[in-house]
């Protein structure tokens, strides 16, 4: 959808066995999207829910020679036999080797470093609950122990490596290092800067460890222990 039948034609030039059709009527709506009661698009998995994602993840960067190296696949493929869910492999969350127009201005963004030198990601999708765990929700040891079992192994593959905060591993008690790196001494003197009392903060934020409130907690802290 939304290119010409010229430039179609063009794209796929040297592919003789895709052919473009041509559309009277073409729609950007997503496949998997839905028209709601105000008219705006939907995607199907998000009905019913104001925040819907019940899924605890965790993620890595891997970079090229992560790749090249022949333990990797092999490494990848046990990770992804042991996890409930299997095992993603993002190559939307990295520019690494990408062109001088793509990387021009990486030096300006606060992003983890690692998102410029990366080629991809390696996400797990664990923790999966049908409901909203409370603090007297009780801990389920298997699948705590599995977790635990899984980001070894995720660690052990790629160590070191920095991840994508918004799908990252909510349990994570070096978030700093974790989803921005060096970048996040900038980002922390920039907090401080226009938000000294530290009235904004977020579970695993900018600045949280420096909140006692429960979205600021850390793992082994004075506050109460954080569930699984």
């Amino acid at each position: 959808n939304g290119l010409t039948q010229h430039e179609c034609s063009k794209l796929v030039a040297e592919l003789s066995e895709v052919a473009c059709r041509e559309s009277h009527r073409p729609s950007w709506r997503p496949a998997d999207a839905e028209v709601n009661a105000q008219g705006a698009w939907q995607p199907t998995w998000e009905n019913g829910d104001a925040f819907a994602y019940h899924t605890g993840s965790a993620a890595r960067y891997f970079e090229l020679h992560n790749a090249e190296d022949p333990a990797f696949a092999p490494a990848v493929a046990r990770i992804a036999e042991t996890s409930p869910k299997g095992l993603v492999l993002a190559l939307n969350y990295a520019l690494g080797h990408g062109s001088e127009m793509a990387l021009a201005n990486a030096s300006d963004t606060t992003v983890h470093p690692q998102v410029y030198t990366a080629i991809g990601a390696l996400k797990l999708e664990i923790l999966q609950h049908e409901f909203v765990p409370t603090a007297t929700t009780a801990l389920e040891p298997a699948k705590a122990t599995n977790f635990a079992a899984l980001r070894a192994q995720l660690e052990a593959v790629v160590p070191g490596a920095g991840s994508y905060y918004h799908e990252g591993d909510y349990l994570t008690e070096a978030f700093q290092a974790d989803f921005w790196g060096s970048s996040y001494a900038e980002l922390a003197a920039t907090k401080s800067r226009y938000d000294p009392r530290n009235v904004f903060t977020c579970h695993q934020c900018v600045g949280s460890e420096n909140s006692p409130a429960s979205c600021g907690r850390r793992l082994g802290g004075d506050a109460d222990p954080v569930l699984v």
